[in-house]
């Protein structure tokens, strides 16, 4: 009898709707190089300057010719990426958490950025600021560049730090450093995870003659539907200890694995002191099921 499957009704949380805005009043703001031949605002609009960054060891083995357009259509090149990002922020003293979100990969002349504007709005109404990071310059036919998407990201917070400190800011004293989290879509999300794995090392996994110092207090990642294996440091899986990992997937489709929910079990047993702890899950009856997931799983049970 279907109906014995139905959930018990239970009453509604008493807490207030995440959907809505919140008590603070939104102020926003660029940043950037101020010199962005595609970008009026990244142009003409930004209120606190940045530098360029030279991210020639994360991009590695595109083809000449393509790399050869991509610089010329946007008037620089590897040695000179700008850190740009548009700004939602509270009204208010603060200090407020920080949160940096980017964009997935796309046809990089369409600017995925902007799109997070709604996100923008809300959080900064609930006490966040929250920077929608340009990274379209890596948008396109590029592979295997998501360090450089994490490694980004890091060099944002380098920005936002001086951001806090800087005198001549109006941001400054309201961003607080001990709270901040990460969040990516699709290449994005996986480029959160990277970020948080350089931010603990002292050397780039894939040449050591680079090194990093990075030690910000990144306490939470959010991955929105993210791709996975797209890179790999030192061809091993990305290193996460320690802090909240938030995984929104839909339908899983993932581009570097056949049997992404066999891969995942697979990881989960090699955690220490997974291997003979009970796992058990469940899968609709439209789901795959893979001998790895077998393998990986003491327990799947199908439901409609």
């Amino acid at each position: 009898n279907p109906a014995g499957f139905a959930p018990s009704p239970t009453a509604a949380p008493d807490a207030p709707d995440p959907s809505k805005p919140g008590s603070f009043s939104v102020r926003r703001l660029y940043y950037g190089s101020g010199t962005d031949k595609r970008r009026r605002e990244y142009r003409d609009s930004v209120t606190l300057r940045t530098g360029v960054v030279n991210a020639t060891p994360f991009i590695r083995g595109a083809d000449p010719k393509l790399l050869k357009e991509r610089w010329a259509y946007w008037g620089f090149d590897a040695k000179r990426l700008p850190v740009n990002g548009r700004v939602w922020y509270p009204e208010g003293p603060g200090p407020f958490p920080l949160v940096l979100v980017v964009h997935g990969n796309h046809n990089m002349r369409q600017f995925s950025d902007p799109g997070y504007a709604y996100l923008g709005e809300l959080l900064a109404s609930r006490g966040y600021i929250l920077a929608s990071v340009d990274e379209n310059f890596l948008n396109g036919n590029l592979r295997t560049e998501n360090d450089a998407r994490g490694w980004m990201l890091l060099q944002h917070l380098v920005a936002w730090r001086r951001f806090n400190a800087d005198s001549a800011s109006p941001l400054r004293g309201k961003v607080d450093l001990s709270r901040i989290a990460l969040m990516g879509h699709s290449r994005g999300g996986e480029a959160v995870a990277v970020a948080a794995a350089f931010n603990r090392l002292s050397r780039y996994p894939d040449d050591a003659r680079v090194t990093f110092d990075f030690g910000f207090d990144i306490r939470t990642l959010v991955a929105i539907a993210p791709v996975d294996g797209q890179y790999r440091p030192a061809d091993q899986g990305t290193p996460l200890t320690d802090v909240n990992y938030l995984v929104l997937h839909g339908a899983m489709v993932c581009q570097s694995y056949l049997d992404a929910e066999g891969e995942a079990l697979a990881r989960l047993r090699q955690l220490p002191g997974m291997a003979d702890v009970p796992v058990c899950g469940v899968t609709d009856f439209h789901g795959n099921f893979s001998q790895q997931m077998a393998d990986g799983a003491d327990g799947l049970v199908a439901y409609r």
